[in-house]
């Protein structure tokens, strides 16, 4: 799936932006992502771990990126499992 869906659009009123899905992964409900200010050591632990432990390769290393969304959906493993998608966002210049 992640070979024909490496990118996403993301637009909004001030303005749009490509996302490059760089790993994927199933976490617990419970983890530092979905901290409002996550301790800056755990949080780059968590996206070492992201890139080691993602479901595919994308190659990109989101470990040096300043900015990222993240999405977040439900996962089948248990009840308070996440899939996350990790995504580097660059402005899209019209």
């Amino acid at each position: 799936y992640y070979e024909d869906h490496k990118t996403l659009l993301y637009l909004t009123p001030e303005g749009d932006y490509l996302l490059e899905v760089a790993a994927g992964l199933i976490v617990d409900e419970r983890e530092i992502l979905y901290e409002a200010n996550p301790d800056p050591v755990l949080y780059d632990g968590f996206l070492r771990n992201a890139m080691e432990n993602s479901t595919f390769q994308s190659g990109i290393d989101i470990t040096k990126e300043k900015s990222l969304v993240i999405l977040s959906t439900c996962s089948q493993e248990h009840e308070t499992t996440r899939y996350v998608l990790l995504c580097r966002v660059t402005p899209i210049e019209y």
